[in-house]
Protein backbone atom coordinates (compact mmCIF):
# COMPACT_ATOMS: atom_id res chain seq x y z
CA UNK A 1 0.00 0.00 0.00
CA UNK A 2 1.04 3.58 -0.65
CA UNK A 3 2.76 5.47 2.14
CA UNK A 4 3.10 9.20 1.50
CA UNK A 5 4.92 10.05 4.71
CA UNK A 6 7.03 8.38 7.39
CA UNK A 7 6.77 8.00 11.15
CA UNK A 8 9.82 10.25 11.47
CA UNK A 9 8.05 13.05 9.56
CA UNK A 10 4.97 12.64 11.77
CA UNK A 11 7.19 12.86 14.87
CA UNK A 12 8.70 16.04 13.45
CA UNK A 13 5.25 17.48 12.69
CA UNK A 14 4.15 17.16 16.33
CA UNK A 15 7.65 17.76 17.70
CA UNK A 16 7.44 14.48 19.60
CA UNK A 17 9.64 14.14 22.67
CA UNK A 18 10.33 10.47 21.88
CA UNK A 19 10.00 8.09 18.95
CA UNK A 20 7.02 5.84 18.30
CA UNK A 21 7.67 2.27 19.36
CA UNK A 22 5.85 -0.91 20.36
CA UNK A 23 5.53 0.42 23.91
CA UNK A 24 4.22 3.90 23.16
CA UNK A 25 0.66 5.06 22.77
CA UNK A 26 -0.04 5.48 19.96
CA UNK A 27 2.26 2.65 18.99
CA UNK A 28 4.52 2.45 15.97
CA UNK A 29 2.09 -0.04 14.41
CA UNK A 30 -0.81 2.37 14.99
CA UNK A 31 0.98 5.24 13.28
CA UNK A 32 2.16 3.06 10.38
CA UNK A 33 -1.41 1.89 9.84
CA UNK A 34 -2.69 5.48 9.94
CA UNK A 35 -0.10 6.47 7.33
CA UNK A 36 -1.47 3.80 4.97
CA UNK A 37 -5.08 4.83 5.68
CA UNK A 38 -4.49 8.54 5.17
CA UNK A 39 -2.44 7.87 2.02
CA UNK A 40 -5.40 5.90 0.63
CA UNK A 41 -7.69 8.78 1.63
CA UNK A 42 -5.53 11.22 -0.32
CA UNK A 43 -5.78 8.98 -3.39
CA UNK A 44 -9.58 9.02 -3.02
CA UNK A 45 -10.01 12.79 -2.75
CA UNK A 46 -7.47 13.55 -5.48
CA UNK A 47 -8.74 10.94 -7.92
CA UNK A 48 -5.28 9.56 -8.64
CA UNK A 49 -2.36 7.76 -7.05
CA UNK A 50 0.91 9.37 -6.07
CA UNK A 51 2.78 6.08 -6.08
CA UNK A 52 3.32 4.01 -9.25
CA UNK A 53 0.66 1.41 -10.09
CA UNK A 54 0.64 -1.06 -12.97
CA UNK A 55 -2.79 -1.83 -14.38
CA UNK A 56 -4.69 -3.44 -17.26
CA UNK A 57 -8.10 -2.00 -18.19
CA UNK A 58 -10.79 -2.78 -20.76
CA UNK A 59 -12.36 0.18 -22.55
CA UNK A 60 -15.56 0.52 -24.54
CA UNK A 61 -15.58 2.39 -27.86
CA UNK A 62 -18.39 4.39 -29.47
CA UNK A 63 -17.02 4.01 -33.00
CA UNK A 64 -16.49 7.75 -33.45
CA UNK A 65 -14.04 9.37 -31.01
CA UNK A 66 -10.43 9.83 -32.05
CA UNK A 67 -9.34 10.62 -28.48
CA UNK A 68 -9.81 8.02 -25.72
CA UNK A 69 -9.53 9.00 -22.05
CA UNK A 70 -7.84 6.46 -19.80
CA UNK A 71 -9.14 6.05 -16.22
CA UNK A 72 -5.81 7.22 -14.75
CA UNK A 73 -3.11 9.84 -15.17
CA UNK A 74 -0.35 10.76 -15.39
CA UNK A 75 1.00 7.76 -17.29
CA UNK A 76 4.55 6.75 -16.40
CA UNK A 77 4.94 3.97 -18.95
CA UNK A 78 2.51 2.73 -21.58
CA UNK A 79 2.99 -0.96 -22.37
CA UNK A 80 0.45 -1.77 -25.06
CA UNK A 81 -2.97 -1.25 -26.59
CA UNK A 82 -4.84 -4.24 -27.99
CA UNK A 83 -7.97 -4.10 -30.14
CA UNK A 84 -10.65 -6.77 -30.40
CA UNK A 85 -11.47 -7.46 -34.03
CA UNK A 86 -14.72 -9.13 -32.95
CA UNK A 87 -17.61 -7.91 -30.82
CA UNK A 88 -18.06 -9.12 -27.25
CA UNK A 89 -21.13 -11.11 -28.32
CA UNK A 90 -18.97 -13.15 -30.71
CA UNK A 91 -16.08 -13.56 -28.29
CA UNK A 92 -13.31 -11.01 -27.91
CA UNK A 93 -10.19 -11.55 -30.01
CA UNK A 94 -7.45 -9.03 -29.23
CA UNK A 95 -4.69 -7.95 -31.61
CA UNK A 96 -1.88 -5.72 -30.35
CA UNK A 97 -1.63 -2.39 -32.19
CA UNK A 98 1.51 -0.36 -32.89
CA UNK A 99 2.21 2.86 -30.98
CA UNK A 100 2.74 5.94 -33.17
CA UNK A 101 1.42 3.99 -36.15
CA UNK A 102 -2.09 3.09 -35.03
CA UNK A 103 -2.28 5.36 -31.99
CA UNK A 104 -0.25 7.76 -29.89
CA UNK A 105 -0.24 8.38 -26.13
CA UNK A 106 -0.40 11.64 -24.19
CA UNK A 107 1.05 10.54 -20.88
CA UNK A 108 0.49 13.70 -18.83
CA UNK A 109 -3.25 13.82 -19.50
CA UNK A 110 -3.78 10.05 -19.73
CA UNK A 111 -5.23 10.01 -23.23
CA UNK A 112 -4.81 7.85 -26.32
CA UNK A 113 -5.31 9.37 -29.79
CA UNK A 114 -6.22 7.08 -32.68
CA UNK A 115 -4.25 7.79 -35.83
CA UNK A 116 -5.44 7.77 -39.43
CA UNK A 117 -5.59 4.30 -40.92
CA UNK A 118 -6.88 2.72 -37.71
CA UNK A 119 -10.68 2.70 -37.65
CA UNK A 120 -11.91 0.51 -34.78
CA UNK A 121 -15.54 -0.57 -34.66
CA UNK A 122 -18.16 0.26 -32.03
CA UNK A 123 -18.44 -2.14 -29.09
CA UNK A 124 -17.97 -3.03 -25.46
CA UNK A 125 -14.41 -3.82 -24.35
CA UNK A 126 -13.02 -3.11 -27.82
CA UNK A 127 -9.73 -1.96 -26.28
CA UNK A 128 -7.49 -3.50 -23.67
CA UNK A 129 -4.64 -1.30 -22.45
CA UNK A 130 -1.71 -1.94 -20.13
CA UNK A 131 0.20 0.89 -18.46
CA UNK A 132 1.79 2.17 -15.26
CA UNK A 133 0.48 5.42 -13.81
CA UNK A 134 1.16 7.68 -10.85
CA UNK A 135 4.37 9.30 -9.65
CA UNK A 136 7.94 8.15 -9.14
CA UNK A 137 8.49 10.93 -6.58
CA UNK A 138 5.82 11.92 -4.05
CA UNK A 139 4.87 15.61 -4.53
CA UNK A 140 5.78 17.81 -1.56
CA UNK A 141 2.15 18.86 -1.02
CA UNK A 142 1.07 15.23 -0.79
CA UNK A 143 3.78 14.34 1.72
CA UNK A 144 2.91 17.40 3.79
CA UNK A 145 -0.81 16.62 3.84
CA UNK A 146 -0.20 12.99 4.79
CA UNK A 147 2.10 14.05 7.63
CA UNK A 148 -0.44 16.53 8.97
CA UNK A 149 -3.39 14.14 8.67
CA UNK A 150 -1.55 11.47 10.66
CA UNK A 151 -0.27 14.06 13.15
CA UNK A 152 -3.87 15.12 13.69
CA UNK A 153 -4.85 11.54 14.52
CA UNK A 154 -1.93 11.26 16.93
CA UNK A 155 -2.93 14.48 18.69
CA UNK A 156 -6.57 13.42 18.90
CA UNK A 157 -5.49 10.12 20.46
CA UNK A 158 -3.33 11.95 23.00
CA UNK A 159 -6.10 14.39 23.84
CA UNK A 160 -8.53 11.53 24.42
CA UNK A 161 -6.02 9.69 26.59
CA UNK A 162 -5.30 12.77 28.68
CA UNK A 163 -8.97 13.58 29.18
CA UNK A 164 -9.74 10.00 30.20
CA UNK A 165 -6.94 10.09 32.77
CA UNK A 166 -7.82 13.63 33.90
CA UNK A 167 -4.30 14.71 33.08
CA UNK A 168 -4.77 17.13 30.19
CA UNK A 169 -1.53 18.85 29.33
CA UNK A 170 0.67 16.58 31.36
CA UNK A 171 2.89 13.56 30.80
CA UNK A 172 1.04 10.25 30.90
CA UNK A 173 2.10 6.69 31.45
CA UNK A 174 0.06 3.52 31.85
CA UNK A 175 2.16 0.79 33.39
CA UNK A 176 5.15 0.31 31.13
CA UNK A 177 3.41 2.00 28.19
CA UNK A 178 4.17 5.69 27.77
CA UNK A 179 2.34 8.32 25.77
CA UNK A 180 4.39 10.06 23.09
CA UNK A 181 3.92 13.65 24.20
CA UNK A 182 4.26 16.44 21.63
CA UNK A 183 6.20 19.51 22.69
CA UNK A 184 4.36 22.81 23.16
CA UNK A 185 1.17 21.96 21.24
CA UNK A 186 -1.45 24.44 22.39
CA UNK A 187 -4.90 25.37 21.15
CA UNK A 188 -3.48 27.79 18.58
CA UNK A 189 -1.11 25.21 17.15
CA UNK A 190 -3.87 22.59 17.02
CA UNK A 191 -6.18 25.01 15.18
CA UNK A 192 -3.41 25.90 12.75
CA UNK A 193 -2.96 22.21 11.99
CA UNK A 194 -6.66 21.98 11.02
CA UNK A 195 -6.30 25.08 8.85
CA UNK A 196 -3.19 23.67 7.14
CA UNK A 197 -4.99 20.40 6.41
CA UNK A 198 -7.99 22.16 4.88
CA UNK A 199 -5.77 24.46 2.80
CA UNK A 200 -3.69 21.57 1.47
CA UNK A 201 -6.84 19.61 0.60
CA UNK A 202 -8.14 22.52 -1.47
CA UNK A 203 -4.78 22.96 -3.22
CA UNK A 204 -4.58 19.26 -4.03
CA UNK A 205 -8.17 19.09 -5.26
CA UNK A 206 -7.61 22.05 -7.59
CA UNK A 207 -4.15 21.00 -8.67
CA UNK A 208 -4.37 17.23 -9.07
CA UNK A 209 -7.97 16.06 -9.40
CA UNK A 210 -8.98 15.80 -13.05
CA UNK A 211 -11.84 14.29 -15.00
CA UNK A 212 -10.44 10.95 -16.09
CA UNK A 213 -13.21 8.73 -17.43
CA UNK A 214 -16.55 8.73 -19.16
CA UNK A 215 -18.81 6.14 -20.69
CA UNK A 216 -17.72 6.58 -24.29
CA UNK A 217 -20.61 4.51 -25.59
CA UNK A 218 -23.20 6.82 -24.02
CA UNK A 219 -21.27 10.10 -24.39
Amino acid sequence: MAQYTTTEKVESEIRAESQFSSTTSPSLNDVTSWIEQESAYIDTISGTSFSSIQTTVDLDYNGEDELIALPDSPILTFSKLSYSTSAIESGLSYVEKVEDTDYTVYKETGEVALLSGFSPAYGRKRFQVEYTYGYTDIPAQIEMLASKLVANRVLNTLLSSNVETANAGGSVSVGSISIVEPADVGVGTYRQLQTDINTLKKEILSGFKTFRYRDILNG
